[in-house]
């Protein structure tokens, strides 16, 4: 057996060893929580270009506390951005809220300073101690249901952007942009899918990533999955970890030289 075959075996075992395939995993059943961050009315191709394919930097932009009231949970407060904005996007045309470098959010400026500064801190003690980057932008999510009489729907990230966040000092504003490591796919969704639903998700090209065609593939993937849907403008900033399986793959690809 080739040592080339002995290390795909390997990678192979080792990934159904160490990815983790239950619903507690937020890879597999991402629930928004204080350790996150949803970006809305933004779009997946823009947000996409500006951060990876210009290498450019993005702000977050709050909304006025007078929308919020006396909300309890951000993440679901019903804004009408077109109204708020006074635009909405014409045929053919964008919105310019929609190529600007500013990611927009339901959290009012000092929900949204306070959110930012508890992920930078965890972001900065990850590095610091363990050595990884954990913080990534999720672009794009996939809509699934355990069964066909399942009520209750599950989302897990399509593709995970590594993103840091930045300022110059304490009074300046957060920004984010790509840490220049690879984007990476969902190996946990990859493995519970095939594994549960015989469902094969793309990968990735070897050249340059179109994410309108990647997430056109992975509906056409699930099309036969009854109310299975590519959310592709929903996109998270949040905690993902891939450092044991990442590290493992180093070790063995090393190991077989």
């Amino acid at each position: 057996m080739s040592s080339v075959t002995e290390l795909s075996e390997k990678l192979d075992i080792s990934r159904k060893e160490l990815l983790d395939l239950g619903l507690r995993n937020s890879l597999l059943n991402f629930r928004p929580n204080a350790r996150s961050l949803e970006v809305v009315d933004e779009l997946h191709a823009e947000v996409y270009r500006t951060l990876v394919n210009e290498s450019k930097a993005m702000s977050f932009l709050p909304i006025p506390e007078s929308k919020a009231g006396e909300a309890e949970n951000y993440d679901e407060l019903e804004i009408d951005f077109d109204e708020l904005y006074g635009e909405s996007s014409e045929e053919n045309t964008l919105a310019t809220r929609h190529t600007d470098s500013k990611l927009q959010t339901r959290r009012t400026p000092e929900v949204l300073q306070r959110t930012l500064l508890k992920i930078y801190t965890e972001a900065k003690g990850f590095i610091e101690e363990q050595g990884i980057n954990v913080l990534y932008l999720s672009i794009g999510f996939l809509e699934w249901y355990e069964d066909d009489n399942s009520q209750i729907p599950r989302k897990a990230p399509l593709l995970l952007l590594p993103v840091e966040l930045t300022r110059g000092n304490a009074k300046e504003a957060f920004k984010v942009n790509s840490s220049g490591e690879d984007l990476e796919p969902n190996l946990s969704l990859e493995a519970k899918l095939k594994t549960e639903f015989g469902v094969v998700l793309p990968g990735f090209p070897e050249d340059s990533l179109d994410v309108g065609t990647y997430f056109g593939e992975v509906g056409e993937a699930v099309s036969s999955k009854l109310r299975w849907a590519v959310n592709r403008d929903e996109m998270q900033l949040g905690f993902f970890s891939f450092g044991k399986f990442r590290t493992l793959c180093v070790r063995l690809s090393v190991a077989s030289f």
